[in-house]
């Protein structure tokens, strides 16, 4: 968590086009978090399925460049999932342990 900078993140990114808040590095580009986890596309705020994302009158190339998906993940579970390698579900129960600590100390900045 020490190189994440702490000054101005989450910030929106204005080469995304959106209002959306990203964490960024100190050279101004987009983190990227990769662990292991699950999907899970029956979450309370899945937004996957057609109805969200594809326009209701034909194919449209410009709606199909900006379609989104908004979906749950999950750690992985070793009761769930017994076939993952004990390092893989720590290291997913840590990442998510991690951006949850990222998350709560934005809030508090904030506040």
């Amino acid at each position: 968590l020490s190189s994440v900078p702490s000054t101005n993140n989450p910030r929106p990114l204005r080469v995304m086009g959106d209002n959306t808040e990203y964490w960024v590095n100190d050279g101004g580009e987009a983190f990227t978090f990769k662990f292991p986890a699950t999907v899970d596309l029956n979450g309370q705020f899945d937004r996957t399925g057609p109805y969200f994302n594809l326009p209701r009158t034909g194919v449209n190339l410009g709606a199909l460049k900006k379609m989104r998906a908004q979906f749950e993940i999950c750690p992985l579970d070793s009761k769930l999932h017994s076939s993952f390698p004990e390092e893989a579900i720590r290291c997913s129960s840590s990442a998510l342990d991690m951006l949850n600590v990222l998350h709560g100390e934005a809030e508090d900045t904030r506040n």
